[in-house]
């Protein structure tokens, strides 16, 4: 038990250090964690700084026009989920990254870096393990 809330310690402390998002343990097994709706800012930033595992994640386009959003992860060569893809205006996606049949959710090597073509617009909730 201990190391699972070092480790969720750990996560917190990533995102702190990075973009000012809150992480929260959800508990469980799995050592789950939320971070509930937070604006993405409009030029590439790090939002977490550690490898985690992202299950799900929502990306809900606020603003009246439509914009860009990248979402990937920090490795050395960027794998990215979301690759500048446009959103229109007034639009929820929500990317479930869980593969059904290894239970396995996506790995975001060195943590996430993630950017919209207009700040305040782009609002994203994403939840996964550590």
């Amino acid at each position: 038990m201990k190391l699972k809330l070092i480790a969720l310690f750990l996560l917190a402390a990533a995102a702190a250090a990075a973009q000012s998002i809150t992480v929260t343990p959800m508990g469980g097994k799995q050592n789950g964690w939320v971070v509930d709706a937070t604006f993405l800012p409009n030029t590439a930033t790090d939002a977490l700084i550690t490898t985690v595992a992202v299950c799900y994640l929502e990306v809900s386009n606020q603003s009246s026009s439509s914009t860009t959003v990248t979402i990937q992860d920090r490795q050395s060569t960027p794998i990215a989920i979301l690759p500048g893809a446009t959103i229109p205006a007034k639009t929820t996606w929500w990317v479930l990254t869980l593969n059904p049949a290894s239970g396995m959710c996506r790995r975001f090597v060195s943590g996430i870096n993630w950017s919209a073509g207009a700040s305040n617009a782009v609002a994203v909730t994403m939840m996964g393990v550590q």
